[in-house]
């Protein structure tokens, strides 16, 4: 009896033996399984990142939201200063080459004076002063000191004229050549036909009426009559816009500018 109690103990020591060997089996073999399907699902995700199809690290492709490249000039486009896919073209500074013309100086006679600055009474004698222009267009200034802040008068010729310096005074002279005003009159003395320009009545033309009309392109004319060479003490002066007569007197000069006048027969 004794025997027989003890050998069923036995055998039920075993079967609980191996009933928990089986079930240590079971899950050493479940655990197993799902560490390899962690490993699967790892490999996946890494391997989608990689490719840039999905996942938070991964940069989609083009055409899908948030891929591709931001367009130029939009947030998030970085450019790189050394882009090698734009080429860097250097334009050479164009190089101008200025000919300058040689300069042409009027050859001057005795006694007569062209561009520059003189002092009445040293660089030339005091006095009286028949000029023309020789070259676009003419001037001259007299100025009481050298700076020629002191003016005393000027005159734009567009012809023959008078100017009348005296000592100590400085007599400028640009695009015009003057000589020493002659002191007997001409002969004949002109009368028909006289343009632009200054005359002397009784040493250039006669006195008496003349009649003028405004001449060239010009719609108006002008004339002055003055007691000085310098134009400064006038006599009478006008502007015609048709024909026009005036009268001068032996010693007075007669200045037009776009008119011809003919003394009357």
């Amino acid at each position: 009896m004794v025997r027989s109690e003890q050998h069923g103990r036995r055998a039920f020591w075993a079967l609980a033996a191996v009933a928990l060997l089986a079930v240590a089996m079971v899950a050493v073999v479940a655990g197993c399984g799902s560490s390899s399907a962690a490993a699967d699902t790892s490999s996946t995700v890494a391997a989608q990142n990689t490719t840039g199809q999905t996942g938070p690290t991964g940069t989609p492709p083009s055409g899908f939201p948030g891929g591709g490249t931001p367009p130029s000039g939009m947030p998030g486009q970085t450019t790189s200063s050394s882009d090698s896919s734009t080429p860097t073209t250097t334009e050479a500074a164009a190089t101008t080459t200025t000919t300058v013309a040689p300069t042409t100086s009027t050859s001057l006679a005795d006694g007569q004076y062209g561009d520059g600055i003189y002092k009445a009474g040293t660089d030339l004698s005091s006095g009286l002063y028949k000029g023309t222009v020789v070259s676009g267009t003419g001037h001259w200034e007299i100025t009481s000191d050298a700076n020629g802040a002191r003016f005393v008068a000027s005159g734009d010729p567009t012809g023959s004229f008078y100017v009348k310096v005296t000592s100590g005074q400085y007599l400028r002279l640009t695009g015009v050549v003057i000589e020493e005003a002659s002191s007997t009159a001409s002969d004949p003395l002109a009368t028909s036909d006289l343009k632009d320009g200054t005359y002397r009545v009784g040493y250039d033309i006669e006195e008496g009426w003349y009649t003028g009309t405004v001449t060239g392109q010009s719609t108006i004319g002008y004339w002055q009559v003055s007691t000085d060479a310098n134009g400064q003490k006038l006599t009478a002066s006008d502007y015609p816009m048709g024909s026009f007569t005036v009268k001068v007197t032996d010693g007075q000069y007669l200045t037009l500018r776009g008119v011809t006048v003919s003394l009357q027969q």
